[in-house]
């Protein structure tokens, strides 16, 4: 079995507007080591551009899916991350979808993408796991 999880950082707009992007981008390699230190060994973690990244799961069931992404959600919200006299709290948005027989890489994408938003209009800083099926999604 295979998982993607996809995160998207909560109000990290706010960091780069306020701080500068030098910062946002050392926020962004916080959040990377984090997130390694968070997935088992055999993992895959990778940043998709912005504040978005993505984690692919070998041989995980939903169950183990979902705690990962939990772990990965938990080490951001504890983040300690301050520049000057500032801090930062770091959250994210995290959907989970987990790879189905006639899934192709779009459609798993856009399963764990529609979860993630589902994450951020349910009030942020949450972990959401992708159910519809791949026919339920608009095509491209």
């Amino acid at each position: 079995s295979l998982a993607l999880v996809l995160l998207d950082l909560d109000h990290f707009k706010e960091v780069n507007d306020s701080a500068g992007h030098a910062v946002g981008d050392e926020l962004l390699q916080r959040v990377a080591e984090a997130l390694e230190e968070a997935v088992r060994d055999g993992d895959a973690v990778a940043r998709l551009g912005g504040d978005e990244f993505a984690v692919l799961l070998a041989g995980a069931s939903s169950q183990v899916a979902l705690e990962v992404a939990e772990r990965g959600r938990e080490r951001l919200a504890a983040l300690d991350f301050a520049h000057g006299d500032r801090r930062f709290r770091t959250s994210a948005s995290i959907g989970v979808a987990m790879f189905e027989g006639d899934d192709d890489d779009r459609t798993l994408m856009a399963r764990a993408d529609r979860a993630s938003y589902q994450a951020k209009r349910g009030g942020r800083n949450r972990v959401v796991m992708a159910r519809e099926a791949p026919a339920d999604l608009p095509q491209s």
